[in-house]
């Protein structure tokens, strides 16, 4: 009977970890379902365009001559080359971000074409990694070739020969010509780019990221010289010469075809003919003219254009009015700039010169320019060499690192400051929908606050909401007092206008030391006032319970479109898109996920 239970009791949690090995399967397909599908479209359109010009170059006669010394290395360089070509210029558009924000704020934008945008960055990811593979092949492939030309050096088509006799040191071919010197230096710039743009670079030493990024100028530079040097020859008296044939007089005639004629492919009415006989004229080459300059230049252009307008607008001198320093190392800055709009949940690049004259460092608007003040404000967490510097010209080490607490100051130098943006992002849309739930994780809450910040200075009849669930979840009871006041001012308002339903505020704190029982110890930890009690009954402590939160919105919001909009630590948005996969293969009226991630 024992036995029978243990059997049973082994039975039915090998069907638990079947079950929960399945559902997880099915919950990573579909938070992942785009960037797959993204990656298999871009992917198999790489893949053709390298079938395409593998097989010109296999198969087309003017070709013929080239194709004799090299063999399938000049079929494999050609076909990485096109992919090259293709990822080079697309990897840009991701980048042109006024382009970008104005096309995703366009009223013809409908929902799937604002996400398409705002998957820029897996792109602009997808067609590095791509770049990379497709290096290494052109590179392994003209390292052949290089050998290959001093092999098979051929005397009757000298021009066609980049070697200069046979048997030559393939290293002069690799490194004293012109492509072979730019492909070496274009090499160096690529893993230069790549090991700066690994994420403990990224986190550590943003200025070392930045500054190697920015090569890709000279890289353009180098690729379009690497393309344009003409080393590569073609036939072009293909009516007068058929490729394989002397110069003796008379017609040429065909090689008898054997008994059994292995199968030849043809493609676009190209296939390889070998012919005996004599011509009566030598074969005429001309430099294979290069085709990198249509993928790249128009990208090109467009990227400068955008530069261009970036540094214009840039250049306009921003005013500090005043900084607030929060504990734990987080920093306030109210800024004021002559003719700046935005919208909640856009985001911008700032840059100090006093710190560095090239380095553009990107926050979220935590408000936004209005009516009733036309100033606006971000939050900066001190992470990393540049927010350190900033931190220490804004609030010196004496005057606030050796206190806890938060420090205002209004009359003090500033550094100067330049703006550049805004720009468009994934939170800009929870004004669109009849319900909103912002979940925010840490400093993740920034965009949110701008939202906030919205509700409290305009009138709510300009747009579709209806109803907003703000849920936060802290490491630290003291982050809440960054917007204490903000959340406070914001739930008075709605609570004035006999709206109590519209703003459901829940707060949580994760930190294992965070003991605090009652509502009393909470008022008191946190330094709310008597006007903010009303927060202390909405912290809880440990995480939240996800699932049951959103099944609650949904149970209350049946038939209302409802945006889920996530900021914060990957883990978190990963936990919150898988509840919200569950809660739609349910639901008929789908939930509609949006994330951004400051990780």
């Amino acid at each position: 009977m024992l036995s029978e239970m243990k059997s049973d009791s082994k039975k039915s949690s090998k069907g638990r970890v079947s079950r929960w090995g399945v559902s997880s399967a099915i919950d990573w397909l579909q938070r992942h379902s785009g960037t797959i599908l993204l990656t298999i479209f871009w992917c198999s359109l790489n893949g053709i365009l390298f079938f395409f010009k593998y097989y010109e170059f296999k198969l087309h006669p003017k070709y013929h001559y080239l194709r004799e010394m090299l063999g399938l290395g000049l079929c494999i360089s050609r076909g990485s080359a096109a992919v090259l070509n293709l990822n080079c210029a697309m990897i840009l558009l991701p980048m042109c971000r006024c382009i970008v924000s104005l096309c995703r704020g366009s009223r013809l934008a409908k929902r799937y074409a604002r996400r398409c945008l705002d998957r820029g960055v897996i792109l602009h990811v997808l067609c590095a990694v791509l770049i990379c593979l497709a290096a290494a092949v052109h590179c392994t492939a003209h390292v052949m070739n290089a050998v290959n030309f001093t092999i098979y050096y051929n005397d009757d088509v000298v021009e066609v020969n980049v070697a200069t006799k046979q048997n030559e040191e393939p290293f002069r071919i690799l490194f004293c010509t012109v492509p072979g010197l730019t492909g070496v230096l274009m090499v160096l710039i690529l893993v230069l780019i790549i090991v700066a743009s690994s994420k403990h670079v990224r986190l550590v030493h943003y200025e070392l990221f930045w500054y190697t990024h920015h090569l890709f100028v000279v890289f353009y530079g180098l690729l379009l010289m690497h393309s344009a040097s003409g080393v590569l020859k073609e036939q072009t008296n293909l009516a007068y010469h058929t490729p394989g044939c002397s110069t003796g007089g008379g017609q040429p005639e065909p090689e008898p075809e054997p008994e059994h004629a292995p199968f030849q492919l043809k493609l676009f009415g190209m296939t390889e003919i070998k012919m005996a006989g004599t011509c009566k004229e030598p074969p005429y080459f001309k430099s294979h003219p290069s085709q990198t300059w249509c993928f790249v230049v128009f990208p090109l252009i467009l990227y400068i254009i955008e530069r261009f307008i970036r540094l214009c607008r840039g250049r306009q001198t921003a005013e500090i009015n005043s900084t607030i320093y929060h504990y734990p190392d987080v920093i306030e800055i109210q800024i004021s700039k002559k003719g700046f709009q935005a919208k909640p949940g856009q985001y911008i690049s700032l840059n100090c010169p006093t710190i560095s004259a090239l380095e553009w460092h990107p926050f979220t608007l935590t408000k936004c320019p209005s009516l009733r003040s036309g100033s606006f404000s971000v939050h900066v967490r001190v992470l990393g060499d540049w927010t350190v510097e900033l931190r220490d010209m804004l609030h010196p080490v004496t005057d606030v690192l050796l206190e806890k607490g938060r420090h205002a100051y209004g009359d003090r130098r500033y550094p100067r400051l330049y703006i550049d943006g805004p720009f468009g992002s994934p939170n800009q849309d929870v004004f669109k929908y009849h319900t909103s739930v912002c979940i925010a994780g840490g400093v993740g809450v920034t965009p949110y606050a701008a939202v906030l910040n919205q509700l409290r200075d305009c009138d709510l009849k300009k747009y579709k909401l209806q109803r907003l669930y703000f849920i936060w979840v802290c490491r630290n009871i003291q982050n809440l007092k960054w917007f204490a006041d903000l959340l406070a001012s914001v739930h008075g308002k709605f609570w004035n206008e006999n709206m109590p339903d519209f703003l459901n505020i829940r707060l949580f704190v994760t930190s294992k030391h965070a003991q605090i029982r009652t509502a009393e110890t909470t008022d008191r930890l946190t330094g709310f006032n008597s006007r903010d009690h009303f927060l202390a009954n909405r912290i809880h402590i440990g995480r939240p319970d996800l699932k049951e939160i959103l099944g609650e919105v949904d149970a209350n919001n049946k038939r209302s479109s409802i945006g889920l909009f996530v900021c914060g630590p990957k883990k978190l948005s990963n936990n919150v898109q898988n509840i919200c996969n569950r809660i739609n293969r349910k639901r008929r009226i789908k939930m509609q996920f949006n994330t951004e991630s400051f990780s």
